[in-house]
């Protein structure tokens, strides 16, 4: 009976070393993930037998985790026998593992595991090697913020083990934000939603070669302050009409015959500008001008079928008659002619002001305002500095730009013009923005920002003219063996140009860093960064068209020469306008193309400016041969003070190629990295422009 009982427990066990010795040795003729799992597993309890007196030797580390898995290594080659223990007494069912690592899957997120290995030997298992806890990761989160409302977002994730040698594949997915309606529901906060059902018709004109283009639209859920609409064809200029946020729809009127148009509308709240919505159409003459053949041929058909009556009538009576006809005909004719002259001879510049002046948050009462005096003048009339007083009886002062007297048509649309990009741009730290308009003795007004230290230009040439000052001082001191020292921080008087007009305004005591002129580069590229982003090319960027407040913020101003292009971002200049050569792209030089990437070029030539304090570009280069030299690759060498670092942000502004060049994002990013790592003359050093004297330098031009 004992021997009965002897070889049973022997069969049982030998049965399970034997399972356990298959299953490695299947795992080790598997290539591939889908035979391993194929290879039958042990089930049941486990125990050890037979059992040798060796060890295991598995030397056993984590190699990776995750929330739900473990992979564990074990350092020396062979078969185990593995089991998972959750608490110190209790262990799990058995694996069979052949090679260097075991996979363990489904567990729980934050859970500590341990292991428990046995060697499989033909001769039996080992003894037990225990290994240290492992944790599993806990539940993942990860908070994305300062995302931008309605954007679509593509989320990457990856990951790797603790020392980043091996990276998984990457998990991909999107969501869309949602908008700042959408969560706040307010227009004071949020921009109004873009306007949808956008529809129009044409009325023709009775006698006239014209056209009443009526637009209409779905009404919103939240009514806007106003609605600005561009009507837009290559035949004319575009033409702008604002009406009330309560409409839901508007009237061109006495529009040229076209084959094609187009016609842009936007929603304006305190809280911004909705997207543009578009609708484009043709007038289709044909129909037109077969309706007219066909009462041409009627006509002709009376006047012959009159004409045979004539010789079967009595011709006194019918002559008569007819010449009655004829001048009839004449005086109708010559109606149609007055109509059409007093057509073309209305008042442009009172229905400009009917339509592009509304009554909506720009518009501000004459009387708040209190004028002092006069910041400068020029072809398009006066700047004057005057205070403005809010609704709450806060006054502050702000620049008032007035057109001159006797405006032509021109100098309208461009003054309206004016107002509406200013109005589209938006409000910006880094842009002048607009306050307000109103009407003064039947003429407009313009008020924006006013920046008391003028533009950027004048402050840097003068601040450099200080500098040249401190260095004859030095000279001086030093031909009386008095020792001289980089120091240039005294008092100095900046003249300060504001709106294209330079006037001496104000003296202040002005203390300029490396840092600070970097700074600069920085606002502007954030500035410009805004600007892009809202598809305005400015075509004109450069240091004088900077503005700098008394707090040292740097404002972009002149969009008298910006376009909003709602199309490819391309402005392409016509007429003869002078042009800035010096700050302009070779595309804008060769084509006349006018893109954010050209303003990029442009961002390179004016940060050359800041780092030279407000130097001439390519100052031994006449501007007639620039486009000769740009084409053959010539670009203006690094100047003496700029380091490799800052340069090279510089340099990339000029690729040849628009699209290699960086983005305003990159280029602001890429001075935040400067500015982050700044230390004093590390990357622009102003000691050297102290030994650049004025005969040395080309003087301004």
């Amino acid at each position: 009976m004992l021997f009965f009982l002897f070889s049973y427990i022997i069969t049982i066990y030998g049965y399970r070393l034997q399972e356990a010795l298959d299953t490695a040795e299947c795992l080790t003729l598997c290539r591939n993930e889908s035979c391993q799992n194929r290879c039958l597993q042990p089930i049941g309890e486990f125990e050890p037998y037979p059992r040798i007196n060796e060890k295991a030797d598995a030397n056993v580390t984590l190699h990776c985790r995750g929330m739900n898995t473990l992979i564990i290594k074990h350092h020396s080659p062979g078969s185990y026998i593995i089991q998972q223990s959750l608490s110190v007494d209790t262990w799990g069912p058995t694996i069979v593992s052949n090679g260097g690592l075991s996979t363990f899957s489904n567990l729980t997120p934050d859970t500590l595991y341990r292991y428990r290995l046995h060697r499989i030997t033909q001769r039996g298992f080992s003894l037990a090697e225990t290994s240290d806890w492992f944790s599993t990761y806990a539940d993942f989160r990860f908070s994305l913020r300062h995302l931008r409302y309605d954007q679509n977002i593509t989320i990457s994730i990856r990951s790797s083990n603790d020392d980043f040698s091996k990276t998984s594949n990457a998990t991909i997915f999107t969501f869309i934000t949602p908008s700042c309606l959408q969560i706040h529901h307010n227009l004071s906060i949020c921009a109004p939603e873009k306007v949808k059902g956008l529809q129009m018709e044409y009325i023709r004109k009775r006698s006239e070669e014209l056209y009443d283009v009526a637009v209409n639209w779905n009404k919103p859920f939240l009514q806007p302050d106003n609605y600005t609409l561009q009507f837009n064809s290559l035949q004319f200029e575009p033409r702008l009409l604002v009406i009330p946020g309560n409409a839901i729809k508007a009237l061109f009127s006495n529009v040229d015959v076209i084959l094609r148009y187009e016609i842009n509308i936007i929603a304006e709240s305190m809280g911004g500008v909705s997207l543009p919505s578009t609708i484009s159409g043709s007038i289709n003459e044909a129909s037109e001008l077969s309706y007219r053949e066909i009462i041409v041929a009627l006509s002709t058909l009376v006047i012959v079928v009159a004409v045979f009556g004539i010789i079967y009538m009595q011709h006194r009576n019918k002559k008569e008659e007819k010449n009655k006809q004829t001048n009839m005909e004449y005086m109708h004719f010559e109606g149609s002619m007055d109509s059409l002259k007093k057509l073309l001879n209305r008042d442009y510049a009172v229905e400009n002001s009917d339509t592009v002046l509304p009554h909506n948050k720009f518009l501000l009462a004459p009387q708040r305002l209190k004028f002092k005096g006069i910041l400068g003048s020029g072809a398009y009339g006066i700047v004057r500095l005057a205070s403005l007083q809010d609704e709450f009886g806060a006054i502050a002062d702000v620049a008032v730009k007035m057109m001159k007297d006797d405006p032509t048509i021109d100098d309208i649309k461009n003054f309206y013009r004016e107002i509406s990009m200013m109005k589209s741009a938006g409000q910006h730290p880094n842009i002048v923005s607009l306050i307000g308009y109103c009407t003064l003795y039947n003429k407009p007004l313009l008020v924006v920002e006013y920046c008391s230290k003028g533009d950027l230009q004048t402050y840097l040439r003068t601040i450099w003219q200080n500098i040249v000052n401190v260095v004859f001082e030095c000279r001086t001191h030093l031909k009386s063996n008095v020792a001289c020292v980089c120091n240039y921080k005294k008092t100095h008087t900046i003249a300060n140009r504001l709106y294209d007009i330079q006037r001496d305004v104000t003296k202040y005591i002005e203390n300029i860093t490396s840092a600070d002129l970097l700074n600069f580069a920085r606002q502007v590229a954030t500035g410009m960064e805004f600007l892009s982003s809202n598809r305005i090319v400015h075509r004109d960027l450069a240091a004088r068209n900077v503005l700098v407040r008394s707090d040292r913020v740097v404002k972009i101003s002149d969009f008298g020469l910006s376009r909003d292009i709602y199309q490819e971002n391309v402005y392409r200049k016509k007429g003869n306008g002078k042009l800035p050569l010096k700050w302009m792209a070779l595309e804008a030089l060769t084509h006349q193309i006018y893109t954010t990437y050209s303003d990029v070029w442009a961002f390179g030539i004016l940060l050359w400016e800041i780092v030279t304090l407000g130097a001439t570009p390519y100052p031994d280069t006449p501007t007639n041969k620039i486009l000769q030299f740009l084409k053959s690759g010539y670009r203006m060498e690094r100047p003496p003070n700029c380091s490799r670092e800052l340069y090279s942000i510089m340099y990339s502004c000029w690729n040849i190629r628009p699209q290699s060049r960086p983005t305003f994002t990159e280029l602001k990013q890429n001075l935040d990295k400067l500015l982050s790592n700044y230390s004093e003359n590390k990357y622009l050093s102003l000691c050297d422009v102290l030994y650049e004297s004025a005969d040395e330098r080309n003087e301004p031009k």
